[in-house]
């Protein structure tokens, strides 16, 4: 049963000091300088805060209890500074600026160390005889569990606290409980493998009733590292691990949250996205980043598709065997990029282990899985020359839960969030953009032209649609296209729509039978001077067949006016072939001559 029994130090502010004690009952304090050849390091928790006089003067003071590093002595430097808290969250934010650390010189901040990652988190008082509370996150030894609370009960008795599962216990301790709150911490050393669910029981020897409140359970881990906790980083960002571009290098600044107004100005790639890792919304830079062909299949040998959801929110999730190879390029493609400098990344799901990564038969590296769910690996290498026929990414070690999503393979040292791919490679160094979601014009929640979840792209009444696979339609449906085809539905054409060689297509290949008339003196006459001759022409397609017909199926109907200013039709010209000689006498005012032939 491995309770941890930390030392307990006071420490004093000199009364010449001038200082006061800004420190509260359940901070997480550190100081941490480098005495040449000595970084001197130390971490703990305030159990009680004080003044005591010394002489006639005020000297604030605090106790904590020592749970990493060195022990405070006197002569060193004694400035602690609280890094966050296990009873307020509102002082679990801090400015940490280091010149000593690995990955050093930055400057972080920090906040939620306490809570963010607590296994067991009480917001709310309980009262009860006894209390059992289950302890979430997988624990294993060697692994130190803070438990932070405050208790209370209706006359002073004795508890026992103890974490464990089912009959094994991991550590217990005993505690004395009085009628007015009382800060504890408790800390032990898990004994136990992590497979096993733990849970946190408090009991009272003898009370009527026991009060808790702010109980707080942590993993020393998290509060003593800032990787987790960073919430932004100005300076070498080295070791910064985000959920959606995991691990961080080089310098830059990060940042969780950034707003800025007035000139904003970038050079090189600006990637939104959502919280998955997944650009879903737009991507403005490089086009052609992750050089894996098909990544969203995630084409490994021999593995099996999982019906899990993939954390990038898109592509198949696939579950692979010990030893499983990826096809990612060509071999010309490999050739040509002999020694430069390309990083393989990954996300993976697996119990903790190392897998190591083949570029073909060259082996490039491995990489450390921690076992806590969904995360991102990465693998810098130079591209090594091959005779295998194509570009291969091997893993080796892995274990037959191991799920495996989203590959990608992008030039450089540092990995960008992920980008999909399906079987066409843009091969190009361009710069563009690229969206998926939002739209055009319009407003911002009705734009004119929307780019939809399904990948496909509409105008604002839906008049005109472009799928995701490149067939689309306008009208509702009544024009609809494919790649090879066409389809007209309820769709009217009027022929005098068409231009003159589109209809001597049309009829042509129809073999359309058609009529034209023409005036031997033109269509229009002044002052009363009429004297013209009509002749009607028979074509069939192109080919002219009025020679072909007799004169009896041709025949010629006026429409005109008479003298009151009636529409009449008269039909005296019936069967006379195909030319009418029309004079003065045939119209008054003006009129229309048509030719009807009658062909079986």
């Amino acid at each position: 049963m491995a309770k941890y029994e930390y030392n307990r130090y006071k420490i004093i502010i000199d009364p010449e000091s001038k200082k006061t004690q800004g420190l509260r009952i359940g901070d997480v304090v550190r100081r941490q300088y480098f005495d040449t050849p000595n970084l001197i390091y130390s971490l703990m928790v305030v159990l009680e805060t004080g003044v005591d006089i010394i002489g006639d003067k005020e000297s604030h003071y605090f106790v904590g209890a020592l749970l990493e590093g060195d022990v405070p002595k006197s002569g060193e430097l004694l400035d602690f500074v609280r890094v966050t808290s296990l009873t307020d969250k509102s002082r679990g934010g801090a400015l940490y600026l280091t010149a000593s650390d690995s990955d050093s010189p930055y400057m972080d901040v920090i906040d939620g160390l306490g809570f963010e990652h607590s296994l067991l988190h009480l917001t709310e008082k309980q009262r009860a005889t006894s209390f059992t509370f289950p302890i979430s996150g997988k624990i294993s030894n060697p692994e130190m569990l803070l438990v932070s609370y405050k208790i209370r009960a209706s006359h002073g008795t004795v508890a026992t606290l103890t974490i464990g599962y089912n009959d094994e216990t991991d550590g217990t301790d005993s505690i004395n409980i009085t009628t007015d709150w009382q800060y504890k911490l408790t800390t032990i050393i898990a004994d136990y493998p992590a497979q096993y669910q733990r849970e946190l029981k408090i009991t009272p020897a003898k009370s009527d009733w026991c009060e808790i409140e702010n109980l707080n359970v942590v993993r020393l881990s998290d509060i003593a590292t800032f990787s987790k906790a960073s919430k932004a980083r100005i300076g070498k960002i080295t070791g910064v691990v985000d959920p959606i571009f995991g691990k961080l290098e080089g310098y830059g600044a990060y940042f969780q949250n950034l707003y800025a107004t007035k000139n904003v100005n970038i050079a090189g790639t600006l990637t939104a996205g959502d919280e998955n890792g997944f650009a879903s919304t737009f991507y403005v830079g490089k086009i052609h980043k992750n050089t894996i062909i098909n990544s969203v299949e995630c084409g490994f040998s021999n593995s099996i598709i999982s019906t899990k959801s993939s954390p990038v929110g898109i592509g198949k999730v696939k579950q692979i065997p010990n030893d499983t190879t990826l096809i990612v390029q060509s071999s010309s493609w490999r050739e040509a990029r002999i020694d430069k400098l390309y990083t393989f990344s990954i996300w993976i799901k697996a119990g903790q282990g190392n897998i190591t990564l083949y570029q073909n038969e060259h082996r490039i590296g491995s990489i450390v899985i921690d076992g806590e769910g969904w995360n991102r690996y990465r693998l810098a290498f130079k591209i090594t020359s091959s005779d295998a026929p194509q570009m291969t990414i091997t893993l080796m070690g892995t274990n037959s839960n191991t799920l495996v999503t989203a590959p990608q393979l992008e030039y450089g040292e540092n990995i960008s969030q992920y980008q999909p791919t399906d079987t066409h490679l843009n091969e190009t160094e361009d710069y563009g953009a690229w969206f998926s979601k939002g739209g055009i014009g319009g407003t911002i929640q009705n734009p004119l032209l929307k780019l939809n979840d399904d990948g496909s792209i509409s105008s604002l009444d839906n008049s005109f649609v472009i799928n995701a696979d490149g067939t689309g339609h306008f009208s509702d449906g009544r024009f609809k296209w494919t790649k090879d085809s066409i389809e007209l539905k309820d769709v009217t054409l009027k022929w005098i729509d068409f231009d003159e060689e589109t209809k001597e297509n049309i009829t042509d290949a129809a073999g359309v039978i058609s009529v034209q008339v023409f005036s031997s003196n033109g269509n229009s006459f002044i002052n009363n001077i009429i004297s013209t001759t009509l002749t009607a022409k028979v074509y069939k397609g192109s080919e002219e067949i009025t020679d072909t017909l007799l004169n009896n199926l041709f025949n010629w109907i006026r429409i005109s006016e008479n003298e009151a200013g009636d529409i009449i039709w008269n039909e005296q010209h019936m069967g006379i072939g195909n030319t009418i000689t029309i004079t003065e006498e045939d119209i008054y005012r003006k009129a229309t001559f048509n030719c009807e032939v009658l062909i079986n």
